[in-house]
C-alpha cells in the first residue's frame, strides 16, 4: 500500500475445511481411543477349578503337592516328564508348595537330582515313558499330598503309586483323585500287593 491510502476491509485469516472437523469423526476418533485403553480381558485359556484343589486348599497346613504324571523344565528345554503348565495354576487355587514344576532358567544337574531322589526318580521316569529301577524306600518323602489325574497317568505309573505309596483317599473328581500321603510302604509290603 502506498503511504496515505486506507483499506476498509479487514485481513482474514483463510480457513480451512476438513472432515476432521466434523463432530462424528471427532466422537470416532474418541470412541477409538477409549476402546484402545480399555482394560477389559481377554479369555485366552480355559481353565477349570477341579474340586479336589478347592478340597486342598481348604486344608490349612504346609504339606507339598506333587501332581502325577510329576513333571520338570525350563524355557530353554523340552523339560522331562509332564509338561502340563496348568501345575502353576493348580497351585494358586490350593496355595500349597509343589514339587516339581517349571522355572525360567533350570540350574545345571537339577534333572539329575530329581532322578536320585527315591520314588520322585521313579515318578519322573515313568511320567517320562521310561522303566522304573528298583530303589530302597526313603526315609521321608518331600511330598504330603498327591494328586493323580488318572486320565493322564499311564497305567504302569497309577500300578506305580498304588503299590508304593501308603496314601489315604480325599477326594476324587473330574479324573483327579487327592490323596494324603503316609510314607513309601516298605518292599516286603509292595511285592505281595
Amino acid at each position: 500500500l502506498k503511504a496515505g491510502t486506507t483499506t476498509d476491509a479487514p485481513y482474514v485469516m483463510p480457513r480451512f475445511r476438513s472432515a476432521v472437523g466434523q463432530p462424528a469423526i471427532v466422537w470416532l476418533f474418541i470412541a477409538l481411543l477409549t476402546f484402545d485403553y480399555l482394560h477389559a480381558p481377554i479369555p485366552l485359556t480355559a481353565l477349570d477349578r477341579p474340586a479336589v484343589y478347592e478340597q486342598l486348599a481348604s486344608i490349612a497346613d504346609s504339606g507339598a503337592v506333587i501332581e502325577v504324571p510329576f513333571g520338570i523344565g525350563d524355557g530353554l528345554s523340552t523339560g522331562r516328564g509332564s509338561q502340563d503348565r496348568r501345575l502353576l495354576y493348580n497351585a494358586t487355587l490350593h496355595g500349597h508348595p509343589v514339587v516339581g514344576g517349571y522355572i525360567g532358567r533350570m540350574p545345571p544337574n537339577v534333572a539329575q537330582a530329581y532322578d536320585a531322589m527315591p520314588v520322585v526318580g521313579n515318578l519322573l521316569r515313568l511320567s517320562n515313558g521310561e522303566e522304573e529301577i528298583e530303589e530302597e524306600p526313603p526315609i521321608a518323602l518331600p511330598f504330603r499330598y498327591l494328586v493323580l489325574d488318572t486320565t493322564a497317568a499311564s497305567p504302569e505309573l497309577i500300578d506305580y503309586v498304588r503299590r508304593t505309596l501308603d496314601m489315604d483317599l480325599i477326594s476324587s473328581s473330574d479324573g483327579k483323585q487327592l490323596y494324603a500321603v503316609q510314607g513309601a510302604r516298605p518292599p516286603n509290603i509292595r511285592a505281595s500287593r
